[in-house]
């Protein structure tokens, strides 16, 4: 073990002498390798939004004493699952946002004990170093609200004219 060892290092010892004797000819080195962005970055970053959004919803509902769970995707999605009361499920789908986005309602489950939270991360607000804001609005609410608002659900809109919705982690424990 103690000689498999040694020529590790002296391997390693080598390849870094040549490096060193190399490092200012440029005869020695190959072109450099040049990575351009691809729209894939974008999704990625899109991505990781949402999972930020959900863990944020997450943090906050166990914060509160619920214990959601996670939801893989089926026939109907959503992303989170809480009992409420025993025997009663509700079903809370994250939607994340770091601008002015907007949804048209077609995207959205319409059913009874179904939630939809809009996380909202103001990238003005101190560079993402602040909380997010979080819209939470009953599913069976929302065709009303798209239709007050040409028919999508628009991040400035609740930002700006659902102050009842913001941080309204009740809706959530309290059956209608």
């Amino acid at each position: 073990m103690t000689a498999k060892k040694s020529r590790r290092e002296l391997a390693q010892a080598e390849i870094d002498e040549i490096v060193i004797r190399q490092a200012e000819d440029e005869a020695a080195w190959e072109e450099p390798v040049r990575v351009f962005p691809v729209q894939r970055a974008d999704r990625a970053r899109v991505r990781r939004f949402d999972l930020a959004a959900k863990f944020h919803v997450l943090s906050v509902l166990y914060r509160l004493g619920a214990r959601p769970a996670f939801s893989v995707e089926g026939e109907r999605y959503f992303d989170l699952t809480l009992v409420r009361n025993p025997g009663e499920v509700v079903t809370v789908e994250v939607k994340a946002a770091a601008d002015w986005k907007s949804w048209i309602l077609k995207e959205f489950s319409v059913s009874k004990r179904h939630f939809v939270v809009f996380v909202y991360f103001d990238a003005k607000k101190s560079g993402f170093k602040s909380m997010p804001e979080s819209y939470i609005l009953d599913s069976q609410d929302l065709p009303s609200w798209a239709k007050e608002h040409s028919g999508v659900v628009a991040m400035r809109q609740l930002v700006e004219s659902a102050k009842d919705a913001r941080e309204a982690w009740d809706r959530l424990f309290t059956a209608a």
